[in-house]
């Protein structure tokens, strides 16, 4: 991934300054309110803020990679066997987005080139994040259906990749970067399930969220993604904008919020996602704290709806060059996987 100009950097971030949908401009103090005083409103598409949300890179769903690996007769034969597909969403790179002062030309490449690798099975890739085409990066000719490697430069920015993995159950997924850092788990592990591995020495970081799908969709709920951007506007607090998504990578709409310490001491998030129309889908409620973040959504009554669990990476401190990412799961609740209404108590 190309380094970012910091005068562009700075021209993004501040971008973040205001809000113009149906709701007031966010501000991280409303966390003491109700919902972070947010509404069940219907909002203008992306609240009104393409132009942020294009800036960010949350306005449009990921690329689509057509990976002929997943015509091989190997990927067919273990698709069919499969009792579930497993999709794995993997970003790499700097997820606290905070570069060393100075001139952006500074940043030092970093090597994060990799490969996933499966025991049994087979993998498919079905969207990147990023990736510079121009500097050679990207995923590598195919050979084996078990098997993906790529090749990624990052700077001061983020890569990534979805895979749809089809497998036995107790297969193991391995993924394995540049300079020895590795990922192992069962595929069993890979639903609604997260996890990161810091890179020593810096603000870098493999962070993944994965989610699985039966083949029969009456034997469980739907579940999928949410990535985003965090970012630290106040001692408090700070606001977040990201990207409601499906297990297998399509755009389900867009979601803004606030997040900080209340006057009780406990550190809450509050949030809105809405469709590609704007219309009003859910009101997001949680607590978050020591880089994992945790709640629910609810529906126009405010009945419980579902959950949502991940990640968040900030900055040290408050600066427009200075903005995270965030990265989880979101599960809707069903009579296969039902909720308990306990999960309701933030508001």
């Amino acid at each position: 991934m190309k380094k970012l100009g910091i005068a562009a950097l700075v021209a993004r971030m501040a971008l973040m300054l205001g809000g113009c949908g149906h709701e007031p401009p966010l501000d991280p103090a409303s966390v003491n309110e109700v919902y972070g005083g947010l509404t069940t409103s219907d909002e203008q598409p992306m609240f009104g803020e393409e132009t942020v949300y294009e800036s960010l890179g949350m306005a449009a769903a990921e690329p689509i990679i057509a990976d002929p690996a997943m015509t091989l007769a190997e990927y067919q034969a273990a698709d069919q066997a499969a009792p579930r597909a497993h999709y794995f969403f993997l970003l790499w790179g700097n997820l606290k987005l905070a570069p060393p002062e100075g001139a952006a030309d500074a940043v030092a490449p970093k090597d994060f080139s990799g490969s996933l690798t499966l025991s049994a099975g087979a993998v498919g890739v079905l969207r990147k994040v990023r990736f510079d085409a121009a500097q050679g990066d990207g995923v590598l000719p195919r050979t084996d259906a078990a098997v993906v490697d790529w090749q990624s430069t990052i700077y001061d920015r983020v890569d990534g990749l979805l895979f749809k993995i089809v497998a036995p159950e107790d297969a193991t997924v391995t993924v394995a970067f540049a300079g020895g850092l590795t990922i192992t788990k069962a595929v069993s592990e890979l639903d609604l399930a997260h996890g990161v591995v810091p890179v020593p020495g810096g603000d870098d970081a493999i962070a993944w969220a994965a989610a699985a799908l039966p083949k029969d969709p009456a034997a469980g709920c739907a579940h999928g993604y949410l990535v985003g951007r965090w970012h630290p506007r106040a001692a408090i607090g700070g606001l977040f904008r990201g990207k409601w998504v499906s297990a297998d990578g399509q755009l389900h709409g867009h979601l803004r919020g606030l997040y900080g310490e209340r006057r009780d001491g406990d550190h809450v998030f509050f949030g809105k996602w809405i469709g590609g129309g704007g219309l009003f889908q859910g009101l997001l409620a949680g607590r978050y704290a020591d880089g994992e973040l945790t709640g629910h959504w609810l529906d126009q009554d405010l009945a419980l709806r579902g959950r949502i669990n991940g990640l968040y990476f900030e900055p040290s401190e408050i600066s427009l060059r200075k903005i995270g990412f965030f990265v989880g799961t979101w599960h809707e609740a069903c009579a296969a996987e039902p909720l308990a209404p306990s999960e309701t108590e933030v508001r």
